[in-house]
């Protein structure tokens, strides 16, 4: 197999004669970000670049594992993606246990791709009440959606997609529900001990709506500090592909944020699916804790029902949102408001 003319840290080469006899290069300082049967993907002192190599030795992939794989693996598309202006200094902090929530798989996976899958953590009176709350607020909003020119707000279309944000300010069960001891618990495993809810919103895709919400990560959308914080998605209904489901792209998050464009779907990353994308099916019930800067997107519903989601966003306490004004002016809000950023935990406490 033919190799790339980039250099492989010396340890590498000394260990894997075969690989070296492969490489026409001298060794420089790498990092390697990912490392895959038949390849691996490298941060060197100027770029990145893919190498791939064809060695028999068996222990190759375990001794990149040990000895050069970071601790923010990424996949290998991940090369050539820009970062968001304001991404600068990003570096993943990997959630350790022990946790009061997750178990070691979900930890481990929401450090490895960037989300993780809470089946049937919300019993289904508590979905149901959740339905009826929302479901009167979503009217009064769609309501005033079609009175809108086209029926539409940038994202939000009356009778395809609407978004109704800031429930727990016109919702105290939704209120409890984010402070309930569910939430205490998993914002203190992912977050720390001290945390606020930063946004909460209800996202409803209506019947036979043939659009996606396209490819993005929630800081693409207000650039929050620190990057990583936790996306909350939680089923009112069950999804798959065929009503607008959830698809991630693992690994990316490691990266921080990456650049977006502004169209009449949404902000947007990706232009098309990646081919590492994963598309989940998620029952009622079932909570997808993602960060920030995982990239995400829902497919169209091709169903004669509604695909119900509820989306809460939490944020470590002194998190700000940066944003640019009109005159260019780029200004930092805390996240503090008492209505509806309180706080879950203090010190690891509930405070709800």
């Amino acid at each position: 197999m033919s190799t790339s003319a980039t250099a492989v840290p010396a340890a590498v080469l000394r260990a894997f004669p075969a690989l070296a006899r492969q490489l026409d290069a001298s060794p420089v300082p790498a990092k390697v970000l990912f490392v895959h049967d038949d390849f691996i993907v490298r941060a060197g002192p100027t770029r990145y670049s893919r190498e791939v190599f064809s060695d028999p030795t068996a222990a190759w992939r375990t001794f990149c594992a040990n000895n050069f794989r970071a601790d923010d693996p990424s996949p290998p598309e991940a090369a050539s993606l820009p970062l968001h202006e304001w991404n600068t200094e990003f570096s993943w902090r990997p959630i350790e246990g022990p946790s009061r929530l997750l178990d070691d798989a979900q930890r481990r996976q929401y450090n490895d791709d960037g989300y993780c899958v809470l089946p049937d953590v919300v019993p289904p009176d508590v979905v149901e009440t959740l339905i009826a709350e929302v479901d009167r607020l979503e009217r009064i909003g769609e309501q005033r959606l079609r009175g809108m020119q086209e029926g539409r707000a940038f994202i939000a279309r009356a009778d395809e997609i609407t978004f109704t944000t800031h429930i727990v300010r016109n919702s105290p069960f939704t209120r409890r529900f984010y402070t309930s001891k569910l939430f205490c618990d998993l914002v203190f495993d992912i977050i720390g001990p001290d945390v606020r809810l930063y946004w909460d919103q209800a996202v409803y895709k209506k019947p036979f709506s043939p659009l996606p919400f396209p490819w993005h990560q929630d800081n693409g959308y207000t650039f929050v500090e620190p990057q990583q914080y936790l996306t909350c998605w939680v089923a009112l209904s069950d999804s798959d592909e065929s009503n607008g489901g959830l698809q991630m792209v693992p690994g990316v998050h490691t990266l921080g944020t990456i650049a977006h464009r502004r169209t009449p779907l949404g902000y947007v990353c990706y232009d098309e699916t990646p081919a590492t994308a994963q598309s989940l099916t998620t029952k009622a019930g079932t909570i997808v804790c993602m960060s920030g800067t995982t990239p995400h997107q829902t497919g169209p519903n091709s169903t004669g029902d509604i695909r119900r989601a509820l989306v809460a966003q939490f944020v470590p306490e002194g998190a700000v949102a940066i944003t640019r004004e009109a005159d260019g002016n780029i200004v930092r809000l805390p996240t503090n408001d008492p209505i509806r950023q309180f706080p879950i935990i203090a010190a690891g406490a509930s405070v709800g």
